[in-house]
């Protein structure tokens, strides 16, 4: 399977991962405690800095704060779902 400019920026071992939780001294379970509402999204969409550069995924902070009305639905949907149901460890 290739590797997309986001996979490869984010690959990051299972092994890793649990040393640099037990470096910093964060529970590896700490994800699950993560809740996460769409009014937080909106809210972060909203206030978002325009005159920052692209990201990783190429996609302008404009474009971001201007559909913010329109994509904070699904965006809130897909971050419950990473945060519930994906687990490094």
């Amino acid at each position: 399977m290739p590797l997309t400019i986001f996979s490869e920026a984010f690959h990051v071992s299972k092994v890793h991962l649990n040393s640099l939780f037990r470096e910093k001294g964060l529970p590896l379970h700490q994800i699950e405690t993560i809740h996460i509402t769409g009014s937080e999204v909106l809210d972060q969409l909203q206030i978002i800095y325009t005159c920052k550069p692209l990201g990783l995924d190429i996609v302008s902070p404009k474009v971001l704060k201007l559909v913010a009305q329109s994509i904070y639905k699904p965006l809130t949907e897909l971050f419950k779902y990473i945060t519930q149901k994906w687990s490094p460890f």
